[in-house]
């Protein structure tokens, strides 16, 4: 996970965490068993694993007789990999 990663989950951490909840009714034990995981986790999961595995790959890049090629290659695999993520919005 990068640093603008980090930086842009914790202010949505921070925001949520300032969000004054009190005129909110309790939700029932019915409304409670309604809920489902969120899809966004997971998809950010995804996204998570997906630059990592990008970045190794970057890494390893040294060990192919045309390391540029690879490098190149790569960076457009993350530019595509954001670009759908930022469709999907989870990006």
């Amino acid at each position: 996970m990068t640093i603008s990663e980090k930086a842009r989950i914790a202010a949505e951490i921070e925001a949520f965490e300032n969000v004054d909840f009190s005129d909110c009714p309790e939700l029932t034990d019915e409304q409670l068993a309604q809920l489902k995981p969120s899809r966004y986790r997971k998809s950010a999961a995804i996204m998570a694993s997906i630059e990592q595995s990008l970045d190794w790959l970057y890494s390893e890049a040294v060990a192919f007789p045309n390391e540029g090629q690879v490098k190149s290659r790569v960076d457009l695999l993350r530019q595509n990999a954001r670009e759908l993520a930022t469709l999907a919005g989870i990006g």
